[in-house]
């Protein structure tokens, strides 16, 4: 299989295109063929800057979809086949990764592989926005969308 990975931290040109074993899953865990990996700006801190969970040499990406092709032992809610995403899941920029089967969602018809790989991270995000940065509820102004509360803009116009 390959992987986008990284031997130590940089701009774009430390990413390598490479040739790495396929992982095998392990006790609770579903190995997954890559779908559509998921793009974000914490992929560029990671690359960048590293952090926990991001040391060098590290395979990039955090959130993506794709189809069961295995499960590990004790898996019992996911089938090889199953449309399945994930987010905050090291290693996402890989053809095959072992993902804890408690971080995993199954997609549902409908919604493209694109949209599935994306919206994990975006949806959590949004989420924490409106419950804990601004608790949005009936009283909150229209004008006041998640996206302003996080930067200071939510006052009366």
């Amino acid at each position: 299989m390959h992987a986008i990975r990284i031997e130590g931290h940089g701009g774009p040109e430390v990413m390598r295109w490479t040739d790495l074993p396929d992982p095998s899953p392990g006790p609770g865990e579903a190995l997954v063929r890559l779908g559509a990996a998921g793009v974000n700006y914490m992929d560029v801190g990671a690359r960048t800057e590293g952090g926990p969970g991001w040391a060098a040499p590290a395979i990039l990406g955090a959130e993506g979809m794709g189809y069961v092709t295995a499960v590990g032992k004790g898996v019992r809610d996911l089938a090889i086949g199953d449309r399945v995403a994930w987010f905050y899941h090291p290693g996402s920029y890989a053809e095959l990764l072992a993902v804890p089967a408690d971080s995993i969602v199954k997609v549902p018809d409908g919604v493209s592989d694109e949209t599935a790989a994306a919206v994990m991270m975006q949806g959590l995000t949004a989420s924490h926005l409106s419950t804990e940065t601004y608790p949005i509820g009936p009283a909150t102004p229209p004008w006041c969308t998640p996206r302003r509360a996080a930067s200071a803009s939510c006052s009366p116009r």
